[in-house]
């Protein structure tokens, strides 16, 4: 058990220290309300010793309320006649202790939890506790965090109707994960059965739907219109004219049996094959201009050198120890520098500095904690985060490997909107998903296993697992982007 004492009292706090049995670890006090959650998070504790009269100007029942969110077990000091107690009991604070009490009862009760029953039999209360304070508490939690939007872990689809297509959210909080989430999912081609699955019939003709309206248009009409469109434009003369059905996007032009739709398809978007692929897996994002020879089927890219005098930090943790924290900080990394991009590793705890013993990515063992102008740093905090690394990361990735054994109170929104769940050696992403949700972060994907990065472990070099590539790739476009 690792014990946080909030009491106010330091001769009990001394007691305890001095007669706490070896199962009991006392990591940390607190003296006042606004430092409890907070202390909750730094010391991993998972039961807290609090008085319910502890200093502070916020509501107590709030500070237990975000306690409680953070699976941290409470045993609370009070009077017997404070009318909060049956609160108390409905957020699931059973371990009262009501003044005066003696000192082994409080160490009683810390290796011995109440159970509900006994609490309602000491409170004298056999009536179901009243909860309508803790509805509009939770309410008026949920509102603040805009949990709705941060909650969704799934990829964003559109169902019909009927009647009438449904217009799918747009969330407004975490556009990050949202578009993080809308590129993976045209990562991987559909069949020509998956993209008649996303159609709707009218009148026995196969319709299609635009990405900037849900209007079904009849899909050879638009071939054609598209077809004259792209001809007028990219042959005025109609000299040199050669067969272009390999570059129009959003709807197949030949045998459609056979020929795949591309991914342009399915996000449904009008636009010519020279524009910027964002979020492609094999083209640099951000850092490539497309050239297309006239008349010839072929593209041409011309790498250009990434001017970007921000300074961006980015901070990765463990969930557990050895859960891959150090492989995803140095894939992401990686990812960067392949990008053209001028990238640092921090050693906050984590070991990097250890694997990067033979690379040219630049990398610091911690002492000096900063951010640099013109340059991205990535903080290897290891399993705790250093409470200087937060103000200067934008983005923190939360590393989980799906092991029975994780302590969720870790895995906390430090900052919400900007609190990432990943996980890694193919951890079950329904598992974590649910996890996430629970938690109130975001959960964007589980990486598969690597087996390159053992090798490179050894070898005290830098990799991109080959298999890592399209998931750390939209990472990257979607923190480089401009702002």
């Amino acid at each position: 058990m690792r014990l946080l004492l909030a009491t106010e009292n330091k001769e009990l706090d001394e007691y305890i220290k001095e007669n706490a049995d070896d199962d009991i670890e006392v990591v940390g006090e607190v003296y006042y309300r606004e430092a409890l959650v907070d202390a909750i998070r730094q010391y991993r504790c998972d039961t807290v010793l609090l008085s319910i009269y502890l200093s502070g100007e916020k509501d107590i029942l709030d500070v237990i309320f975000l306690a409680r969110m953070a699976d941290a077990r409470i045993v609370v000091l009070m009077n017997k006649d404070d009318e909060r107690a049956h609160e108390l009991v409905a957020m699931g604070v059973y371990d009262l202790l009501f003044s005066p009490v003696p000192v082994t009862q409080i160490m009683e009760v810390l290796k011995n939890p109440k159970t509900f029953s006994r609490i309602l039999k000491e409170l004298g209360t056999p009536w179901r506790p009243e909860a309508k304070n803790l509805k509009s508490r939770i309410r008026d939690f949920f509102s603040r965090f805009k949990v709705s939007s941060n909650m969704e872990t799934q990829q964003p689809t559109i169902q019909f109707k009927e009647e009438e297509p449904a217009k799918p959210k747009k969330p407004q909080e975490t556009p990050f994960k949202e578009t993080l989430l809308q590129r993976q999912s045209t990562e991987s081609r559909l069949t020509e059965t998956d993209l008649s699955n996303t159609c709707i019939e009218n009148s026995g003709e196969e319709t299609i739907f635009t990405g900037n309206s849900n209007i079904g248009i009849n899909k050879k009409d638009e071939l054609e219109r598209r077809k004259e469109q792209y001809d007028e434009k990219t042959y005025p003369n109609n000299e040199g004219q050669e067969s272009n059905e390999e570059f129009f996007t959003g709807i197949a032009v030949t045998n459609e049996a056979e020929k795949k739709p591309s991914r342009k398809a399915i996000k449904g978007k009008h636009q010519a094959v020279e524009d910027r692929l964002i979020g492609h897996p094999d083209v640099p994002c951000n850092t490539t201009q497309q050239k297309k020879s006239v008349g010839v089927g072929l593209k041409q890219s011309i790498t250009t050198p990434v001017v970007d005098l921000r300074a961006r930090g980015i901070a990765v943790m463990n969930a557990l120890e050895r859960a891959g924290g150090t492989s995803f900080a140095i894939a992401l990394a990686k990812a960067f520098q392949t990008k053209g991009y001028k990238v640092r590793v921090v050693d906050v705890g984590g070991g990097i500095s250890k694997w990067l013993r033979n690379d040219s990515i630049e990398c610091s063992d911690g002492k000096e904690i900063s951010v640099l102008p013109g340059c991205i740093t990535i903080f290897d905090s290891g399993s705790e985060l250093n409470k200087d690394i937060l103000p200067l990361a934008e983005y923190l990735f939360i590393i989980v490997d799906g092991r029975d054994d994780i302590n969720p109170t870790w895995i906390m929104p430090y900052v919400p909107g900007k609190t990432y769940l990943i996980g890694t050696k193919g951890a079950d992403e329904e598992k974590l998903a649910a996890l996430a949700e629970l938690k109130m972060v975001n959960f964007l994907f589980s990486l598969p296993e690597a087996p390159e990065l053992l090798r490179a472990e050894q070898e005290g070099k830098s990799v991109l697992p080959k298999n890592w590539r399209k998931y750390l790739n939209i990472i990257v476009s979607e923190i480089a982007a401009p702002n």
